[in-house]
């Protein structure tokens, strides 16, 4: 397993653990006061957040051990009650009836995400090195308002993912939804003009084309082709 899907794997399990603390029943979680709940509740969410806002911003766009590392440790700081209750969320889930519906897609949704962000950061990096300061500067300035609403979305997915109720099919469809509210009109657009600074590069791998702008036209396509929530 590489780094991002080790990562995916990290998020997934974060959101499934406030998913099953929301829904379960109180009477299987031990000690568990309705403050002390929501506490955890709110933890997993700025874990999952942070982790994600970490993994989105890794330099130069390259996940390695390293930069799975300081996801995970990112994240811990956020959260030291769950960190500390692990053992008994665990058990939650193997109690809870249904706490695992959904997870595949959703760390297959959470995977195609950061896959695009992750790929906008490398190719931007790479143009860097080929591009003249002021062009680099033009690219960059294109670049980082898409990143953010990558971020935004990522962020966004794994919120909703962990409050709404119902089956799977219903709350991945909103998760979805969310991520996509928060990417602008223009994301395509954007996406295809760095495609094309990186096509002027004769030397260069069509980095930003197959691993931004088609994945994201492929993601809104699929996600949008369901109902709203």
């Amino acid at each position: 397993m590489d780094a991002l899907d080790a990562a995916v794997v990290d998020i997934a399990r974060l959101i499934a653990s406030g998913r099953v603390l929301r829904s379960a029943d109180p009477h299987l979680v031990r000690r568990k006061t309705i403050r002390r709940r929501r506490k955890l509740s709110a933890e997993l969410r700025r874990g999952a957040g942070v982790y994600l806002k970490t993994l989105a911003r890794a330099p130069n766009g390259f996940v390695n051990e390293a930069v799975l590392v300081k996801c995970r440790l990112s994240a811990e700081r956020c959260m030291p009650a769950a960190v500390a209750s692990v053992q008994e969320l665990a058990a939650l889930m193997d109690r809870s009836a249904g706490s695992l519906d959904g997870l595949a897609m959703m760390r297959h949704d959470l995977w195609r995400l950061s896959h695009i962000a992750i790929h906008l950061g490398e190719g931007t990096a790479m143009l860097g090195k080929m591009q003249s300061k002021s062009d680099h500067l033009s690219t960059r300035r294109a670049a980082k308002p898409l990143q953010k609403e990558f971020r935004r979305a990522l962020v966004a997915y794994a919120n909703t993912a962990m409050k709404e109720v119902g089956d799977s099919r219903r709350w991945l469809r909103c998760a979805r939804h969310a991520a996509i509210a928060e990417l602008s009109d223009r994301c395509v657009d954007i996406a295809d003009q760095l495609a094309w600074l990186g096509d002027e590069f004769t030397h260069s791998p069509e980095l930003i084309n197959s691993g931004v702008a088609t994945p994201l036209r492929h993601l809104l396509m699929d996600w949008t082709a369901n109902e709203s929530c």
